[in-house]
């Protein structure tokens, strides 16, 4: 039968890694897993003209949105300015729905279904306070990171000969949101650097039901934590056609709870507190790092080219918590995720006007790996929790693809008023964008 890969999430979809916390011996806690199994996360930049130029903007950071992607860009905005973007998801989730995993079973006959998933809002908000020539400029931002929404069902996987894990109900709501403050200064002519501080906030809410006819909880996942992270660039123009920039941007960590109620109806986090039964565990969830290294050319003033390398490590989102290598009955078994090695294009070509006025029409593309999480461990079939570790196994297989996204977007400017929109598109997620800038001159 035909197997389909598994989905890439343009702004979050593997961020869920992080809810798949609890790696335990028991099969409750295998069938928990399930629900992030297929997740990927993209780290997006905002704005909607970074997201027409396949996100190639390290160099380039000529706008507000700088702030985040590169704040040393900051002080090459001539005027204060507020802009404001909104920004819309459609992504496409291919999970497990059925199959045996029983000892000695073939993973690859099993069943996949597709939930479509749609999520749109406020993306990015700032002031930017600079002058033309001056050394320094600062900036106040608000991102929303991640608004991830899913809820999907399984039939769920065979257990033995007359029993199964499910059917299964699993839904997940996950925010972050940063809200920031960066600088930059000018050093000489052709050198800037800058830095941001940004108070994180992270909002998490996922149930895992189970649909038998006397249903049941049978696990929560509830995180609500802050976090100060910072970000770091610098911009060098070794000449007027060459500009090289490169940025840091640490990812937050953030604790979260799990909880693995024994009671019929239990309410988790409010039931275990009322010792109603079951069991609680906290554990942490580490953002990846990010670090990006981007060359724009400007042969003239009305065209420019962009290349971008980005390193995104996402095996950070096992860090903390039970997804790392963990000892079964002497035994060692672990997930993986692979970081992931970026490659961004992106060109823009403006079409001005005598009195000002410009339109400029933008594009890109983005190659973006395979970051998949899974679940390895060598003749577990006959193995201590064997039971519990072929769920996993059944889960979260190795069938993930890379991916390539194609951008495009325009830009009408008009005296004190810019407006852009940008799109990216890819097999499984498409992302639209619309941004808006007031320049006060």
């Amino acid at each position: 039968m035909h197997r389909p890969p598994r989905v890439s999430r343009e702004i979050l979809s593997a961020f869920t890694a992080l809810l798949v916390a609890t790696v335990g011996a028991a099969p409750l806690r295998g069938q928990a897993d399930a629900s992030f199994e297929g997740f990927q996360f993209n780290r997006s930049l905002p704005g909607a003209r970074s997201l027409a130029l396949g996100g190639a903007f390290v160099a380039l950071a000529d706008d507000a949105t700088a702030a985040y992607s590169n704040p040393a860009g900051l002080t090459i905005l001539e005027s204060p300015e507020v802009s404001i973007e909104g920004r819309s998801w459609n992504t496409t989730t291919i999970f497990t729905t059925a199959g045996d995993a029983r000892n000695g079973s073939d993973f690859r006959s099993f069943d996949f279904g597709k939930a479509k998933d749609y999520t749109a809002g406020l993306s990015f908000l700032s002031y930017v306070y600079s002058q033309r020539d001056a050394k320094w400029a600062v900036a106040l931002y608000r991102h929303q990171l991640i608004d991830f929404h899913s809820h999907f069902s399984s039939f769920g996987v065979r257990k033995d000969e007359t029993t199964f894990f499910g059917p299964l109900q699993f839904s997940t709501d996950l925010g972050i949101v940063n809200y920031g403050l960066s600088g930059s200064y000018r050093i000489g002519r052709g050198l800037r650097l800058g830095v941001g501080l940004s108070y994180d906030t992270f909002d998490l809410e996922s149930r895992q039901l189970d649909q038998k006819p006397n249903g049941t909880l049978i696990a929560g996942d509830h995180g609500h934590d802050s976090n100060v992270t910072f970000n770091l660039g610098a911009l060098w123009a070794a000449n007027p056609e060459l500009t090289l920039g490169a940025s840091y941007k640490r990812g937050p960590r953030f604790k979260m709870d799990e909880c693995f109620p024994t009671s019929p109806g239990n309410p988790c986090f409010q039931g275990l507190a009322q010792g109603r039964g079951g069991f609680q565990v906290t554990d942490s969830f580490h953002a990846p790092d990010q670090f990006a290294f981007g060359i724009a050319f400007l042969p003239n003033d009305v065209l420019t080219a962009l290349v971008e390398y980005d390193r995104v490590q996402y095996s950070q989102l096992l860090d903390g918590n039970r997804l790392g290598a963990f000892n079964v009955g002497g035994h060692t078994y672990k997930f993986d995720l692979n970081d992931a090695n970026e490659v961004r294009l992106g060109v823009e070509y403006q079409f001005k006007r005598p009195n000002g006025e410009a339109f400029t029409i933008m594009g890109g593309g983005w190659y973006d790996p395979d970051h998949t999480l899974t679940f390895n461990a060598a003749s577990f079939d006959s193995a201590p929790a064997g039971e519990s570790l072929r769920f996993r196994g059944a889960y979260f297989q190795p069938t993930g693809k890379n991916l390539i996204h194609v951008s495009a977007g325009a830009e009408v400017a008009v005296e004190r008023f810019q407006l852009d929109v940008g799109i990216d598109h890819s097999e499984r997620a498409d992302t639209l964008a619309i941004s808006a800038v007031i320049h006060f001159r």
